[in-house]
């Protein structure tokens, strides 16, 4: 016995429609919140130059009128070393100083091997001042700008950091040859064409 096609059931699946709502949220919010994240952070970039290997290529270059300053600055666990011309100019050596904790939260200035016994800062300590050995960065930079009022034409300085000198010490140091506030609130410029050099291996 047959069947008449009209008793054949037909069923129809229904679809369920997705919510986009909560997703068009998101994106309402994130979108603004990066665009703000953006235009808070600043992006800085320190133009570094490697130190040129073997010999000047121009037979007819002229030798220097004057011999090259070769401004140094060695970085160590122990401080810093300042030379001119091959000869040592002045020392600063790493010392207990009052530091502000905010830049620090979480952590420990600068050289962190020589403070594993200090208290770290903690986040609610931000305008707290604790006692840390650090670099003497603002001695390091008053004696850069008498150099540079007895050679104001030279612009360069040789960094040689030591393999145990975080990079973040190197960062501080380069901010302190670059520039300068005068009393005045101007900004003169120091030594801004660092040229980066193996340091000593050991500290």
């Amino acid at each position: 016995m047959g069947f008449s096609p009209t008793s054949k059931r037909h069923y129809e699946v229904d679809e369920p429609e997705l919510n986009l709502n909560p997703m068009m949220d998101l994106f309402g919010v994130l979108i603004p919140a990066l665009l703000m994240m953006s235009a808070a952070v600043e992006v800085s970039v320190i133009n570094v130059a490697a130190p040129s290997i073997g010999p000047s290529t121009n037979a007819d270059q002229k030798p220097p009128e004057h011999p090259p300053l070769n401004l140094t600055v060695v970085i160590s666990e122990t401080g810093y070393s300042l030379s001119l011309m091959g000869q040592m100019a002045a020392d600063f050596p790493v010392a207990e100083r009052p530091i502000l904790c905010s830049r620090y939260r979480g952590t420990r200035p600068t050289p962190r091997a020589r403070n594993l016994d200090r208290p770290i800062c903690q986040k609610s300590e931000g305008r707290m001042k604790k006692q840390f050995l650090t670099y003497d960065n603002k001695g390091l930079t008053n004696k850069l700008v008498e150099v540079k009022d007895e050679f104001p034409d030279e612009r360069r300085i040789i960094i040689q950091p030591g393999p145990e000198v975080e990079y973040e010490t190197i960062v501080d140091v380069m901010d302190a040859a670059r520039d300068v506030k005068t009393a005045k609130g101007e900004i003169r410029s120091l030594f801004d064409e660092v040229v980066m050099s193996p340091g000593p291996p050991g500290g």
